[in-house]
């Protein structure tokens, strides 16, 4: 719970996420979660704290998103159109950009996806481009390019947790099998799991998330709410990302020793015990 506990706290930080259109939006470009994970993530948004509903009473799983730049502010803007693909992202400004820094990529204008890309050379000279793996959509001149933070730049690299967008999940492997634990899965795809979860804590069987909604804008919390129907991962909207406050988390863990059996009979009654 600590563990857990300290990522939610961490969501939403070191990035402005506040910023129109980003809130919600559908990132392009990421790795698709491995078939194993229960339940699957759903297409990943920008939202700080994201809870998928396992149904059924099957265990949930919460998505966090967190920034690790040296400093937030609201993205500086595109100089120019950049199609799906490109390399070189025209920008007004590259103070504050730094080679393998994680960037995200955001229109102002239409449905267009987020993208997290990478910088993947030095950027050049203000006003320059930034050179990225490739852009996963294409944008418009008005679109805003936002720093997460640096990324790792090799095996030993102290940044190389650097942002995060990470889901906490259930995990039973082998399926089928009495072995459960708490994992976490990488969804930037970066190593050493490159796509596969990573064990946290050993028997942990169920998660059950509720979000805390402020829904008078007052900053006091006023329901919990599951999250299903208008409040499932899928149907969020950008104002009912702004009225969570909150995550409420349950857990259930086993101990994988089996009680030894004592040999004698075990019965029940409903009858007063004899005195």
């Amino acid at each position: 719970m600590y563990l857990l506990g300290s990522q939610v706290r961490a969501a939403g930080s070191g990035f402005d996420y506040h910023t129109t259109p980003i809130l919600g939006c559908t990132i392009a470009g990421l790795p698709a979660a491995p078939a194993y994970m229960t339940p699957a993530p759903p297409a990943a948004r920008m939202i700080p704290a994201l809870i998928t509903d396992g149904g059924g009473g099957a265990s949930d799983s919460i998505t966090v998103i967190y920034g690790s730049a040296a400093g937030i502010g609201n993205g500086v803007g595109f100089s120019g159109a950049a199609g799906a693909g490109t390399t070189a992202i025209p920008v007004y400004s590259t103070f504050g950009f730094n080679l393998n820094d994680y960037v995200l990529a955001v229109d102002t204008v239409g449905v267009v996806p987020c993208a997290i890309e990478q910088i993947r050379a030095a950027p050049a000279a203000i006003p320059g481009p930034i050179t990225v793996t490739a852009l996963d959509a294409a944008y418009s001149a008005s679109a805003l390019l936002l720093n997460l933070g640096p990324g790792p730049t090799g095996a030993a690299d102290p940044n190389a947790n650097g942002p995060a967008m990470t889901e906490f999940a259930v995990l039973n492997s082998p399926a089928g099998s009495a072995s459960f634990s708490l994992s976490a899965l990488d969804m930037l795809g970066r190593p050493p799991g490159a796509g596969a979860p990573t064990m946290l804590v050993d028997g942990v069987v169920n998660i059950q998330a509720q979000y805390g909604v402020d829904t008078t804008n007052d900053g006091v919390i006023d329901a919990w709410m599951e999250p299903t129907g208008l409040w499932a991962a899928t149907a969020l909207t950008s104002v009912q990302i702004e009225q969570i406050k909150a995550i409420r988390v349950g857990m259930v863990v086993r101990s994988g020793l089996m009680e030894k059996s004592t040999g004698g009979a075990c019965t029940t009654t409903l009858a007063a015990p004899v005195p």
